[in-house]
């Protein structure tokens, strides 16, 4: 009686191993677009060598302009995240988030073009980031709208273990500073309409909340992002396929598994 082999595969459950993203240290530039220009460029952007990159910018506007487009490296084009708006003509603040995943790891300007003149001065923050999800960058987001205090804050609530929840606001003050469990990514700026932010470790996916403290009640318009991290490798597997034990699924290094057979 010929014998049959039976291959048996069975799992539990996938579990991609998430890598939280960081901050590059010393990569993290702001600069101004003057009133009356249609661009404004932060010049010699560094994005060091690494795995996963990502640059995400963050634009500042007071007036009824908008943005249009950044690049990076001349060539690479970011795309539009989110923004945010209150009211309309001079007394107006605009808060636009952008992104350009997998950028040159190279020196480079960083130019912002605008839809028209700008009517002030408007804040530029660029960032760096290592291990960020290549596919799905952003997980949650939220706007909390118009804010007039010296404590602006906003809560998140993110969706997956190890990720990074940033948030950018711009404000009608050229002054800001962050409070002790927050870690400042940009600050300040020359210009009417300012751009800060800052990051927040979320080893867990839980609620968090972003806070700081500017100088003076002025305008503040945020947007808060959960940036995703890189999937570092799968595991919770236990079986074999077609009679081969898989190193790696989707590309993903595979761990923790065993063989079962039966006749």
């Amino acid at each position: 009686m010929k014998k049959i082999l039976f291959y048996i595969l069975f799992f539990t459950t996938v579990c991609l191993a998430q890598t939280m993203p960081s901050v590059d240290t010393g990569n993290i530039q702001q600069a101004v677009s003057s009133s009356g220009g249609t661009s404004g460029t932060i010049s010699s952007f560094v994005v060091p060598s690494g795995t996963n990159k990502c640059i995400l910018v963050g634009v500042a506007i007071r007036g009824d302009q908008y943005v249009t487009g950044i690049t990076f490296n001349t060539s690479e084009n970011f795309v539009k995240v989110d923004s945010d708006k209150y009211s309309t003509g001079t007394g107006s603040l605009t808060i636009e988030l952008w992104k350009l995943v997998n950028p040159t790891s190279t020196t480079a300007n960083i130019v912002v073009t605008y839809n028209a003149n700008l009517t002030f001065t408007s804040g530029i923050g660029a960032v760096s980031l290592t291990d960020v999800d290549q596919t799905t960058t952003i997980g949650a987001s939220y706007k909390p709208g118009l804010q007039v205090t010296t404590t602006p804050s906003a809560n998140i609530t993110t969706t997956t273990a190890n990720s990074l929840v940033m948030d950018f606001l711009a404000i009608r003050q050229t002054s800001a500073t962050f409070t002790s469990d927050y870690t400042t990514v940009f600050g300040g700026g020359a210009g009417v309409a300012a751009i800060a932010g800052g990051s927040q470790s979320a080893a867990t996916a839980t609620t968090y909340t972003m806070s700081g403290t500017v100088s003076g009640t002025y305008v503040i318009m945020t947007i808060v992002v959960e940036v995703l991290g890189s999937s570092a490798g799968a595991s919770g597997w236990s079986g074999i396929i077609n009679g081969v034990t898989p190193t790696s699924i989707n590309g993903k290094a595979v761990s923790g598994i065993s063989k079962v057979i039966g006749k």
